[in-house]
């Protein structure tokens, strides 16, 4: 989109810090940061009143940053899969050798932790990220 307006106004030192601060801990310049807090939605009075806990935040994410969340969920999930695969084949073969199932075993297991640390990641920094614009807009 092309960026016609611009925009001028003085904040105080610690203001400035704080919009610095919550850009750099973003990976983001401060314009950007300006800009994605202008577009964030504010749900009306009548659509908090009409929430079972109105005083719980509400968060919105862009669709487009739910991209990499989704790929990276789908990479996990298709680990999880081959996992219970794996754990499947095994009970249809109640022959096999003893050491050929424990390494598919031990294989699925790794697959499971592999996918639960990324996943556990993905929803800490989710939360890290989401907490950090929540208290710079309550700070506003």
């Amino acid at each position: 989109m092309n960026k016609t307006r611009f925009i001028g106004f003085r904040v105080t030192e610690s203001e400035y810090e704080r919009l610095a601060s919550n850009a750099r801990s973003l990976s983001i310049t401060p314009s950007a940061y300006l800009r994605f807090l202008i577009n964030l939605p504010i749900a009306k009075a009548d659509v908090l009143a009409q929430m079972e806990e109105p005083d719980k935040r509400i968060i919105a994410i862009h669709e487009a940053d739910l991209g990499p969340i989704r790929l990276e969920l789908a990479r996990e999930g298709n680990n999880l899969n081959q996992a219970a695969f794996a754990l499947n084949a095994l009970k249809k073969k109640p022959y096999m050798r003893m050491d050929v199932m424990q390494e598919r075993t031990k294989d699925a297991l790794d697959r499971i932790e592999r996918s639960h640390s990324m996943l556990s990641e993905i929803s800490r920094n989710m939360i890290s990220t989401l907490d950090r614009v929540h208290t710079s807009i309550k700070k506003r």
